[in-house]
């Protein structure tokens, strides 16, 4: 849950990065089988912040939901 992020990265605006200020999950049942899935989807802001949320699923279908909070990096400057 916590490559959602990366997973679902805006190219707009440019950063020059994005960590997890925190990550919650909440789960509804234990996953079965071998593979977890995510569904995520990134929601950024012009006060530097943002967000991901994330449907967690395994081939049974949804088992609970991701969310971080993201603090925008401004992007380099190239040199002059």
């Amino acid at each position: 849950a916590d490559w959602a992020s990366g997973l679902s990265r805006l190219e707009s605006p440019a950063v020059g990065g994005f960590p997890n200020a925190d990550l919650s999950i909440h789960l509804a049942r234990e996953p079965s089988g071998d593979w977890v899935g995510l569904r995520p989807k990134s929601h950024w802001f012009a006060n530097g912040m943002g967000m991901t949320d994330t449907e967690i699923l395994d081939t049974r279908g949804p088992v609970g939901r991701a969310c971080h909070t993201l603090v925008l990096l401004p992007a380099a400057k190239p040199d002059a």
